[in-house]
């Protein structure tokens, strides 16, 4: 309310002010006016002088005294400014200065050259919350004005100006990523990231516009806050905002670094927590080219033999075959003039390299002697007559004797081939003056190289070409520089996302500057390289080169820490290379010169504005102008063996409203991503119910993510543990739980266990005295493994876990944050069990983010739980519906009310009857037709399944399945801790399927369908499966849609949900909803195939932020099949088919995933009637055809197809 308030007082004094400002312009102009007149008046006596010539000078005086008068009163206001705080009170001072004059208003679009077709009255000033009021920055205008110059000819709106009303809300993402930069250096960054993540883009123009804060809980790091900012939107659309309160910053790219632009950035991002794209001392090491050379060698990329001279180098580097490296060294003289040397600013900020302005003696360029130490040879001195042999030797060696040299400077404040010469085969004088001459010119870090010129192709004569666009012949003059671009995607791989080219004279540098871009594919041709295929094979040959060069940077960085990246969240996610191409023997490969770092995507944006244009306003018979080489024949989509080692589509075949952003895209996608992860660590996470072992992936997950996890244990049910926990001398701590746990203590002082850490509320007051007159202590005994894979993804995620869970066994305990033990087994005291949860947190001063679950059973109590924790969840209503399956079925039924632009919901349900016990059947079975399934209420897979034809089935099944399953201990994670009530449903023919769907706050985030084989009758338990699904695509539309419809009537809104269906010839119906991640195998082949992390998307709905979902078409088919014990205990028991088995995963032919422990699968019977899958084997292949030859190879091989066990005919009818 109180925010409110501040809000409407802010809105309120900006229309003051703007009342204000408009009476002080109109007094102004009147005396502007009076004091023009009177000079008017003196220039028309003086006769000598020429009249336009004073009337000019005489407006310059008076604008200067105009300009004095309005500094004065802007002075005054600026007296009043108030300290920032913490809380960033708004300080109400006058939001916009005076009115921009007709002549500033000219100067500035001179200044800009450009016309003005905008609204340029906009507020670019301080934010309102420093109180500062309105200051004219020349620089920031046009740094807007050029920016909305490039909106406008690209057919974007101008920026609308929404600051007068700061914000208060964030997109649902809570990523704010920072950029520092002019708008022109980072246009295709700024439209890519506001289409895949709308208002997540800030441009920050100003120092002013962003706040660094020490972070209260990391001494020595600092937090970023964007004040005021541009943000970015879909389709170009962008605001020109204010933020009350300001937005935390969660990934920072800095442009602002000095080289023509302010340099404020590069203190801004130091000693940050955040993510960080490149940072100073990343982007220095980058921009080595002879660090790079020497790495690039390391990894097989050719790059020009080099002589390199190093001043003062930051880095080690050793001399090579393709490399000799000097360190030289600097005389002692006294100051000497060096004005005029604009290369001498270190362009990454570094204070050191300054000009010493006093008298005393300074570090100068050698003009006659120098030392040079060979950095091989360590130690040994050089003369200058000694680099002159160095020199002399270097261009004497075979390889380089006839070849043409080049000179250069090499470091940050030497771009755009400054300093660059040329020089004839055996012009050794030449050289050596050349060098010498650059001796004067470079600074610390920086590096003299002398190396051999690339020799660009020899071109072809053009034959043969049928076409309407007419291609030019290269002539034997030019030269073509090709610039690769590769970003870090996502999931940490390289991506060579773009390739350029410029065509130019090869007698002079060649640059971005002074080419024109154009696609490899056409630069080849044009220098008459017609067949196709030797195109591609150049095309992919730079993309591999490009992609392997930073993978090196990638693995570089990891031996590095935090302080030498530049920060705890620095690295390198975007580079440029500079390719040229040469010939030897006939075969054409490109020749690395240099690697660029993170500011290199000014050329690849022109090429896209190029591409954009031209699609605008012609129609080239259909064609899309791609930026990589698309061959003629269909491309399936699949990555070829020969091809780079990892391709996207998304960046290979563009759609011509994809053009702008695609030399960025994976590095948007990775930005994001870094920002979720940031937002995800040190979150306080609560997980009820542990589960088993395939939920393993949890906690590695969580420890990633930076999440905290805590568990609650308890009940009767786990008597079992305390023999076993002595058997293994295992101690226990910190039990918790109720009267049901009494039992616990005589056992344990039986069995002298110590028992120590004892919790739980009045119910519990026996334990006490036992406790003392037995001398129990008791620490962290854990159990239970299927959910194995949720403890270790939790744990890579960093997130802090705090587990509520009922056996004390849990092998999870010792990977959570917290863990706490309480019995939550009987599901009829779900309200009660949430109290005391609520309660113990409260006692034990634990403050969570969120609550989740990923134990079916345990989703009503979790619901409860976020309801009275008052977390982003589910009501207990809708998730208490959703376990039971008759109740879902008749709500859907009876619930005439449906989506206005979908179809009507009973459509998805079937029939069904709930039946509590035998009284019950006979108007069950007037409800559904024979053939019927009879099924648990509140199972959630196939357990207790029977298919049932006439009336005596129904009872005989009945009766045999509710002795059998009745209470917990008798089958765990079926629902028998509610009820062992079974429901009747009609039995439906069609195609089995799952869809796994996230959602957030009732909207669709994501849907991925996996097709299910017919299963074994009798039983019903999955037999195989594959992923993606093989319906047609109208299909797949029908069964989202169903499974999001049912989702949301039911009232499940927010999380991770497993809902199964199945296919009939009229449509999809509704089998069962699952208000939990689905598990098994499903996150690894999701992780696999669309590379989203379910998990993680769980968590981060939990703590009330929208998972970002990279939306990356599947390039194969995951196909897989379940292994049972009672068949297929051979496969992990039998030594020789085990080896076997782990050779085949060793070489990537197979996926294996365990469901349930070795030592699990040792004790089970060999047959049940209730036996479920202990693993599956799955298959990888591009087309579904492949997939099942492989599939079946595999099970002949490993004997899992046997007479009762058909693998042939399950997977044959995907």
């Amino acid at each position: 309310m109180a925010d409110s308030t501040s809000y409407q007082e802010n809105i309120h004094q900006h229309e003051k002010n703007a009342d204000y400002i408009e009476i002080h312009s109109l007094a102004k102009q009147v005396e502007d006016m009076d004091t023009k007149e009177k000079y008017e008046k003196e220039v028309d006596k003086d006769k000598d002088i020429d009249n336009d010539k004073d009337v000019d000078d005489n407006e310059k005086e008076v604008n200067e005294n105009v300009k004095n008068i309005s500094t004065t009163e802007k002075n005054d206001k600026t007296n009043q400014e108030v300290e920032r705080i913490d809380g960033f009170e708004v300080n109400c001072i006058p939001l916009y200065g005076v009115e921009k004059t007709a002549d500033q208003e000219a100067s500035q679009n001179c200044k800009t050259g450009m016309r003005v077709m905008w609204n340029t009255e906009v507020n670019v000033g301080d934010p309102a919350i420093l109180g500062n009021g309105y200051q004219v920055d020349n620089a920031i205008e046009v740094f807007y004005n050029t920016l909305q110059y490039i909106l406008y000819v690209t057919g974007f709106p101008e920026t609308e100006d929404r600051s007068a009303m700061p914000r208060l809300a964030i997109n649902k993402e809570k990523v704010v990523v920072g950029v520092l930069s002019p708008a022109e250096d980072c246009m295709a960054l700024l439209l890519e990231c506001g289409n895949q993540v709308p208002d997540s883009m800030h441009l920050i123009l100003k120092e002013s516009w962003v706040l660094k804060k020490p972070h209260k809980e990391k001494p020595g790091q600092f937090e970023l806050f964007i004040l005021k900012a541009i943000t970015c939107h879909k389709g170009g659309v962008t605001y020109l905002d204010e933020f009350n309160p300001p937005r935390k910053c969660t990934y920072l790219i800095n442009y602002f670094f000095g080289c023509g632009e302010p340099a404020w950035g590069n203190e801004m991002e130091k000693n940050l927590d955040i993510p960080i794209s490149s940072p100073i001392p990343l982007c220095n090491q980058v921009d080595d080219k002879v660090w790079m050379r020497y790495k690039m060698s390391r990894c097989g990329v050719a790059h020009p033999e080099t002589l390199a001279f190093r001043l003062a180098p930051q880095r080690f580097v050793p001399s090579i075959d393709t490399i000799r490296v000097f360190e030289v060294d600097r005389c002692m003289k006294r100051k000497k003039s060096q004005t005029g040397n604009s290369m001498q600013n270190d362009s990454r900020g570094n204070n050191s390299n300054m000009q010493n302005t006093s008298n005393g003696p300074v570090e100068s360029h050698p003009t006659g002697t120098f030392t040079a130490k060979h950095i091989e040879n360590g130690g040994v001195v050089c003369t200058h007559a000694a680099m002159e042999l160095e020199i002399r030797n270097f261009l004497n060696k075979p390889s380089i004797l006839n070849r043409k040299i080049v000179v250069k400077p090499a470091g940050p404040s030497h771009y755009g081939s400054i300093g660059v010469t040329f020089h004839d085969p055996g012009s050794i004088k030449s050289v050596i003056d050349a060098v010498e001459d650059l001796l004067d010119k470079i600074i610390d870090g920086e590096s003299i190289l002398v190396e051999t010129f690339v020799e660009p192709i020899n071109p072809r004569p053009v034959r043969g070409i049928s076409d309407n666009i007419k291609r030019s012949k290269g002539d034997s003059g030019l030269t073509c520089r090709v610039r690769a671009t590769a970003c870090k995607d996502f999931d940490g791989k390289p991506v060579c996302s773009i390739i350029t080219c410029g065509v130019a004279s090869k007698h002079a540098p060649v640059h971005g500057d002074n080419t024109v871009p154009q696609t490899l594919d056409t630069t080849l041709q044009t220098f008459g390289i017609s067949d196709p295929s030797v195109r591609r094979n150049i095309e992919q040959d730079v993309r591999k080169r490009t992609e392997d060069t930073l993978q090196t940077i990638i693995d570089e960085e990891k031996k590095m820490t935090a302080e030498q990246r530049g920060g705890i969240g620095g690295y390198t996610e975007i580079i440029g290379i500079d390719f040229f191409l040469t010939e030897k023997n006939g075969h054409i490969f490109p020749v690395a010169v240099e690697v660029n770092s993170h500011d290199c995507t000014v050329n690849c944006h022109m090429l896209e504005c190029l591409a954009d244009m031209v699609h605008q306003c012609t129609i080239l018979n259909g064609r899309v102008l791609s930026s990589v080489y698309q061959p003629s024949e269909k491309i399936s989509g699949v990555c070829s063996d020969k091809s780079s080692q990892y391709e996207r589509r998304d960046c290979v075949m563009p759609k011509v409203e994809e053009i702008f952003g695609q030399c960025v895209r994976p590095w948007v996608r990775t930005m994001l991503t870094r920002s979720q992860d940031y937002l995800l660590q040190d979150k306080m996470i609560l997980v009820i119910g542990a589960g088993g072992y395939s939920n393993k992936f949890i906690l590695p997950s969580a420890l990633e993510m930076g999440v905290k996890v805590s568990h609650i244990f308890g009940g009767y049910s786990n008597k079992f543990i305390w023999p076993s926990a002595l058997e293994m001398g295992v101690k226990v701590s910190h039990i918790y739980g109720g009267y049901s746990n009494k039992f616990i203590w005589p056992s344990a002082l039986e069995m002298g266990v110590k028992v120590s850490h004892i919790y739980g509320g009045y119910s519990n007051k026996f334990i006490w005295p036992s406790a003392l007159e037995m001398g129990v202590k008791v620490s962290h005994i854990y159990g239970g493994y299927s959910k194995k894979f949720i403890w270790p993804s939790a744990l890579e995620m960093g997130v802090k876990v705090v587990l509520v869970e009922s056996n004390p066994m849990h092998f999870a305990g010792n990977l959570v944050h917290r863990f706490i033990c309480i019995d939550i087994e009987n599901h009829k005291q779900d309200h009660s069990n949430a109290s005391i949860i609520v309660e113990t947190l409260g006692e034990e001063n634990i403050s969570v983010d969120g609550c989740l679950t990923f134990w079916e059973d345990c989703g009503p109590l979790a619901a409860l739980v976020s309801e009275l924790l008052q977390l982003k969840g589910n009501t207990y209503k809708a998730a208490y519906m959703a376990k039971m399956k008759s109740s879902t079925q008749a709500f859907l039924r009876g619930n005439p009310r449906s989506f206005p632009h979908l179809p009507f919901m009973f459509m998805f349900a079937c029939k069904s009857a709930c039946i509590t016990c035998e009284a019950d059947i006979p108007k069950a079975i007037k409800c559904v037709s024979f053939p019927a399934l009879l099924k648990l209420d509140y199972a959630s897979c196939a357990v207790g399944t029977k298919m049932v034809k006439c009336e005596d089935d129904v009872f005989n099944q009945y009766g045999y399945i509710t002795n059998t399953l009745r209470i917990n201990n008798d089958y765990h994670g079926i629902g028998l801790g509610f009820s062992n009530s079974m429901v009747l449903m009609e039995h439906l023919q069609g195609t089995d399927h799952t869809i796994d769907v996230v959602m957030f706050e009732m909207k669709l985030v994501a849907a991925l369908i996996t097709d299910i084989s017919p299963t074994n009758l009798p039983s019903y338990m999955e037999t195989s499966a594959m992923m993606p699904s093989a319906l047609n695509v109208d299909k797949q539309a029908q069964m989202v849609s169903a499974a999001f419809q049912c989702l949301s009537e039911i009232g499940l809104s927010n999380g991770v949900f497993n809902v199964q269906m199945k296919m009939t010839h009229t449509g999809p119906k509704l089998i069962d909803i699952n208000a939990r991640t689905g598990s098994l195998y499903i996150r690894d082949w999701v992780k696999r195939l669309y590379h989203i992390d379910l998990m993680k998307c769980a968590l981060m709905v939990s703590c009330g932020v929208r998972p970002y979902i990279r939306l990356l078409p599947p390039s194969e088919y995951i196909m897989g099949v379940m292994l049972i014990p009672s068949l297929h205990k051979h496969v992990i028991l039998d030594n020789v088919i085990r080896m076997v088995l782990e050779g085949m995963q060793s070489r990537g032919e197979v996926i294996f995933t365990m469901l349930e422990s070795e030592e699990d699968l040792l004790h089970q019977c060999d047959k049940t009637d209730y036996e479920q899958p202990y693993a599956n084997i799955a298959v990888r292949a591009p087309t579904i055809d492949e997939a099942r030859k492989k599939a079946h190879a595999v099970c002949k091989k490993l004997g899992i197809e046997t007479s009762s066990y058909k693998v042939s005919e399950f997977i044959k009818l995907f």
